[in-house]
Parts: C-alpha cells; structure tokens; sequence
C-alpha cells in the first residue's frame, strides 16, 4: 500500500500530539517522549480502526519500533 508509512507517521502525529514528529523505521519508544504506554494503547487502536484490522497481544508485545508495526500491518491490508 503506497504512502503506509507516511500514513502511521500522520497516526503518531495525532495520537502524540506532536505534529513536527519524524520518524524511521527504527523509530521506537524510547526516542520519543510521547510514547508512553497509554499513548501506545492509543496508537494501536488507532491503526486498528484506521485500517480495519486486530493486532494480537504477541504482536503488539512484539512491536520494538515503527518498523516492525508498520511490516506486521502490511501483512493484514
């Protein structure tokens, strides 16, 4: 899907109320000062209804930067 990543930064950007946020795929938790567990659950669930689709609770466990989120959605779209 073009533009996959583009879309999950726009998520991030909302979800972590920073609109000058940039991230890569090695982007992870611990470089942003947003990202806290509940902003997590957030951002989750916001790709979750973006694109209509569930993460598993291993998945989810999984997850060590964008890149690994946005490789498992690609697997589901």
């Amino acid at each position: 899907m073009e533009g996959l990543f583009q879309q999950i930064q726009e998520l991030m950007r909302e979800v972590f109320e920073n609109k000058q946020l940039i991230i890569t795929n090695e982007t992870s938790a611990k470089e942003i000062a947003e990202w806290n567990s509940l902003n997590h659950v957030l951002f989750i669930a916001a790709i979750e209804k973006k694109f209509n689709v569930s993460f598993t609770l291993d998945e989810m466990i999984s997850f060590a930067n964008v890149g690994d989120i946005v490789t498992c959605l690609k697997t589901k779209i």
